[in-house]
């Protein structure tokens, strides 16, 4: 591991929280717009009809986020406002996660620090402001080599946010953990950054030189 700055900061703490996309992994597409097309084009494909997916996934979510007044949404919630039949809509939802899995790709970086922490016996917890459902976030680290993780915590199944502080605040009780004890690891600088501080948490802001965007 070569960011010895990181590595004592590991050493320094007991638990140590890790962001999921573009901390510890990577969306190799321009834009996430990008995995709805993508999706669209194999349902298409399968099913022979034209689904205008990608558009329909968008503006779903867009109409869901209006309609809830909590800070985070979940897929569930998007789909059900889609405007496709319920077969439809499960076969798509399928495709969206696995199209996640599959476009995401482990960050050789944070890797390294996360097998560093494993091997240090550090207390890991993976924490994501995402709409995607807790499995298919395990599914995106189990594929890229992530385990022995103590638990996800995703914004979308608590309504609340790292950005807010308030999915921090539940971790802490939850969990039953020491601020003072913990790290956390991430790439967004009010979310990963200064959310976690404000709250007494030790914050690493992770800036990737080498992110990589590959087509579809």
């Amino acid at each position: 591991m070569e960011n010895l700055e990181l590595k004592e900061l590991i050493d320094s703490y007991d638990v140590i929280f890790f962001d999921v996309f573009d901390t510890l992994v990577e969306r190799v597409v321009a834009n996430p717009i990008d995995i709805f097309k993508f999706v669209e084009k194999i349902y298409n494909k399968n099913s022979g009809i034209k689904s205008e997916f990608a558009h329909k996934r968008r503006n779903a979510e867009k109409i869901a986020r209006r309609k809830k007044q909590y800070a985070e949404i979940d897929l569930y919630e998007i789909y059900a406002e889609i405007d496709l039949d319920n077969k439809a809509k499960e076969e798509l939802f399928r495709l969206e996660c696995q199209a996640e899995r599959d476009f995401c790709y482990k960050k050789a970086e944070m890797f390294d620090a996360y097998t560093y922490a494993v091997n240090s016996g550090k207390n890991i917890y993976v924490v994501s402001d995402m709409y995607l459902p807790q499995g298919a976030i395990a599914e995106i680290l189990y594929k890229n080599g992530y385990k022995n993780f103590k638990k996800i915590f995703v914004s979308g199944e608590y309504h609340i946010t790292k950005r807010s502080g308030e999915l921090f605040d539940l971790i802490l009780k939850d969990e039953k953990l020491d601020r003072n004890s913990v790290l956390h690891i991430g790439n967004d600088k009010i979310a990963d950054f200064q959310s976690p501080s404000r709250r007494g948490i030790k914050s690493y802001l992770y800036l990737d030189r080498c992110s990589r965007i590959l087509p579809y």
